[in-house]
């Protein structure tokens, strides 16, 4: 349904405008009976801007409550608007404390449900453990020519300490921890067959839960040299042992 410009202007359009039929040109006072054209009988929709009867009211009372709000407003001042500074200081301070309060709100959440707060694992640090002591015992063997012996080499203590062998070009491993329930590893060698084992939790030997290196894990790294003169010159000197 096609309107003139003026009406447009004045919206809202109200009852009793002239109107013309889209279809067949034919021209009628809106609305028309049964909301059919009187020319063609196709149905037609309101006029752009059409007001149905009660609506002009609720119009009219938006418009005076909208001056009415504006009135109040000039009587008033305007209000300040809030700029947010471009001063980097401030930028930097302000998202210092949101970081602060962020940390906060993380730790007593933590707190509150009991999170764990990254505590090590026995088990697999102790294998991590003994899975570096087998690389360094193998590191020994392709030196020496043989494991480390527990009843001429101290065992395992020969990857610290030069055991008077004229090809040790250690130190294997910086020192030789117990394991992460604070007992000592046993270690021996029979028939050239390393034998390396964890008591496990329970910290009693011979028992279900004892960890036991598998022959795998006696495997030199990728990047290890045997008898490498350059590891034979930086070798520390050799301790002196007193037996009795």
């Amino acid at each position: 349904m096609k309107v003139s410009k003026t009406a447009k202007r004045f919206l809202p359009v109200r009852d009793g405008v002239r109107c013309k039929c889209p279809y067949c040109g034919e021209t009628f006072v809106w609305p028309p009976p049964e909301m059919r054209c009187s020319g063609c009988g196709k149905t037609v929709r309101p006029p752009t801007g059409y007001a149905p009867p009660g609506k002009e009211t609720r119009r009219d009372t938006v418009e005076r409550i909208r001056k009415d709000y504006d009135r109040k407003r000039d009587a008033i001042g305007t209000t300040p608007t809030f700029k947010p500074s471009r001063d980097p200081k401030t930028f930097f301070g302000i998202l210092a404390a949101f970081a602060v309060v962020c940390g906060v709100v993380g730790v007593m959440s933590a707190k509150k449900t009991g999170a764990p707060r990254g505590k090590p694992d026995p088990l697999a640090e102790t294998l991590k453990d003994m899975a570096f002591y087998a690389t360094a015992l193998e590191h020994y063997k392709l030196d020496i020519g043989h494991y480390p012996l527990a009843n001429k080499d101290s065992g395992l203590k020969a990857l610290v300490e030069d055991p008077g062998e004229p090809d040790w070009a250690g130190p294997y491993a910086p020192a030789i921890r117990r394991d992460w329930w604070r007992r000592q590893y046993f270690y021996d060698c029979t028939n050239g067959v390393p034998v390396f084992i964890s008591s496990g939790p329970d910290k009693i030997f011979g028992t279900a839960d004892d960890l036991v290196a598998p022959p795998e894990s006696f495997t030199p790294h990728p990047g290890f040299v045997p008898n490498d003169p350059v590891r034979k010159s930086n070798r520390p000197p050799p301790t002196v042992s007193i037996r009795h």
